[in-house]
């Protein structure tokens, strides 16, 4: 699991796949929807979802959280996309070896996040985002279960880069 509020693995798993040549495959790249921004606190979930249960769906994280939100908002704003386009788009361009997998259930958010491929983000951009995540903690972000992390040898990277 990789994404904005998930980036413990840059420390851990990204060395490794850049030592063995393997290639990153991140689940939840959209924290389970809590990137789109479509989340308000109070939202209800349905029984059995865990969203309801993780203080990042809560008042407590989206509160704590603001900083992140506005940065992604401001992004999305300036290249005239949605927030989860910004944040496929940053993921694209982070690693070579980083393939972001987003899920979901509604044919227009598959629309909407294939569209992030569009979405450019300059060098300092990119630097731009790096510096103020720099000075974010992220509240309300725990491993659930499953890391969402799959590993795969170099062969698959050169898919990627001619597709």
């Amino acid at each position: 699991m990789y994404s904005f509020v998930a980036r413990q693995d840059e420390g851990t798993c990204f060395p490794l796949c850049e030592e063995l040549g393997l290639t990153y495959v991140s689940a939840c790249p959209l924290a389970k929807g809590y990137l789109s921004n479509r989340y308000a606190a109070g939202t209800k979930y349905r029984k059995g979802d865990w969203r309801g249960e993780m203080k990042l769906f809560q008042k407590e994280g989206i509160d704590a959280n603001r900083n992140l939100m506005n940065l992604i908002t401001e992004f999305a704003e300036r290249k005239q996309a949605t927030p989860a386009q910004i944040a496929l788009a940053w993921e694209n361009t982070k690693k070579p070896y980083l393939i972001p997998i987003p899920g979901t259930t509604k044919k227009e958010r598959v629309k909407e996040n294939f569209e992030a491929v569009n979405v450019e983000l300059s060098t300092e951009e990119r630097r731009e985002i790096e510096e103020a995540l720099s000075h974010m903690d992220i509240v309300g972000m725990g491993r659930i279960g499953f890391s969402g992390t799959v590993l795969f040898p170099d062969c698959m990277r050169s898919r990627r880069q001619t597709a």
